[in-house]
């Protein structure tokens, strides 16, 4: 339920590498003798994965209930 939800088209813009540009910051700031700032950790939120996963398959579920197409899937038949 989750990957179908999940699934479809990318949308690339929204993605957006800027290392090289950091790093191109990192040397010209190196060879002109500029003292480089040391990085600073970030905070990382920690998660509570079982509780993650309820929200993901709570958001899933709304949003299938709500789109009007029928999830029912059919028997198979036996010979």
């Amino acid at each position: 339920m989750l990957i179908d939800s999940a699934s479809g088209p990318l949308d690339w813009s929204r993605l957006r590498d800027d290392t090289p540009e950091k790093l191109a910051q990192l040397i010209e700031a190196k060879l002109e003798g500029r003292e480089v700032a040391a990085f600073q950790e970030e905070p990382v939120q920690v998660l509570q994965l079982l509780d993650a996963l309820k929200q993901s398959v709570a958001q899933a579920a709304g949003k299938k209930a709500s789109s009007g197409v029928n999830t029912r899937r059919r028997k198979r038949r036996t010979a």
